[in-house]
């Protein structure tokens, strides 16, 4: 059975109904929202054995809620970010954004930076963006396996 990326989230939001699947692969984003609602704890089994196996440049973010393992990653997935470097160097552009937020218009290094250029970049929020939408996100497969 295989279910779009919101499908996905909804269903996995409602603990109910993911006792039908063997098998869950969700976006590591979720997993400190619906994580300790639909994983079992992994504390029954050999977990210094189970941990040793995880590689370490994979963070416990992966794997742990609130110190506690949950899950076992099938993979890390990478997260790139592209930007229009033109937009960025633009003059009227760095201004504007500058008037708007008091800093100036750099790369974003947090999520909270990121939420805030994409929001000065969408039109629907400031009329004078030069493009529709200030950010956009690709969504790849999802896999759910059902018993």
């Amino acid at each position: 059975m295989e279910l779009t990326y919101d499908e996905l989230l909804k269903t996995v939001s409602l603990p109910d109904s993911v006792k039908n699947y063997d098998l869950i692969r969700i976006d590591m984003g979720w997993m400190t929202r619906v994580g300790a609602q639909i994983f079992k704890k992994l504390d029954n089994l050999k977990i210094d054995t189970l941990q040793a196996r995880v590689p370490r440049y994979i963070p416990d973010d992966y794997t742990h809620i609130d110190g506690i393992m949950y899950t076992v990653p099938l993979d890390a997935s990478v997260q790139v970010l592209y930007y229009r470097k033109d937009l960025f160097e633009d003059a009227i552009i760095k201004r504007s954004f500058y008037e708007m937020h008091k800093r100036n218009l750099t790369v974003p290094t947090t999520y909270e930076e990121y939420d805030e250029i994409g929001e000065f970049f969408t039109r629907e929020f400031n009329n004078k963006s030069k493009t529709h939408y200030g950010t956009s996100l690709v969504y790849g497969s999802n896999i759910v396996t059902k018993k």
